[in-house]
């Protein structure tokens, strides 16, 4: 039971939910997607894939900080770690 109390904290932390507007963040591999579209800056994971953390949470932390900028796309530049520019496309 020790051992299930000292993992806890750090199997819940690798969780990673999206902010609000991050849902809708396009992430591609494409530059063609973006060729229209304004760069905002340089998005990258903050953590690196492990045990516990998937690329689904590597994923939803580019898309939370492509929202706190105001992009809603990212040009996946990098998989691991997973690192991007950000891009402001449409109106």
């Amino acid at each position: 039971m020790k051992r299930f109390v000292v993992l806890a904290p750090f199997i819940l932390s690798a969780c990673t939910t999206l902010a609000p507007g991050a849902a809708e963040v396009k992430l591609t591999h494409h530059a063609l997607d973006v060729q229209n579209c304004k760069v905002i800056g340089p998005v990258s994971t903050t953590v690196s894939p492990g045990f516990w953390i998937g690329v689904d949470d590597l994923s939803k932390d580019l898309r939370n900080q492509a929202v706190g900028l105001g992009a809603n796309c990212v040009l996946i530049t990098n998989n691991l770690p997973m690192a991007g520019i950000a891009y402001r496309c449409g109106s």
